[in-house]
């Protein structure tokens, strides 16, 4: 795996090079940050949380126990959200729909034959 350094508001951020497509990646850093759930980059005062209320649908958030979008994190979404549930997936991380792949399908069956 390759990794590449560039400049990034006055700072300098490694990143991992994957696939063929390489573009993509410095895009990523340049507007999130170093990683996807700490936002340092030029989104990091963007939110949209507020409109999760007008949302009109049946939403179902899922997280692992151990996920970096923290259990507590998806229930702050939820308690914006109407109708919206919420699965935690117990001894699970942020990859809990393939650490628990068939909890998960069973919860995502359930969820869309309400």
């Amino acid at each position: 795996m390759k990794k590449g350094l560039i400049e990034v508001t006055g700072g300098k951020v490694w990143y991992k090079i994957v696939g063929e497509d390489k573009s993509n990646t410095p895009l990523l850093v340049l507007h999130g940050g170093s990683s996807e759930f700490t936002i340092s980059g030029t989104l990091k005062s963007f939110e949209r949380a507020e409109d999760l209320n007008n949302i009109n649908l049946s939403v179902l958030y899922t997280c692992g126990r151990y996920d970096e979008a923290t259990p507590e994190l998806t229930a702050y979404y939820k308690s914006l959200t109407p109708n919206a549930e919420i699965v935690i997936f117990e001894d699970a991380s942020h990859e809990h729909h393939l650490e628990k792949k068939e909890e998960f399908i069973k919860t995502v069956r359930r969820f869309l034959n309400k």
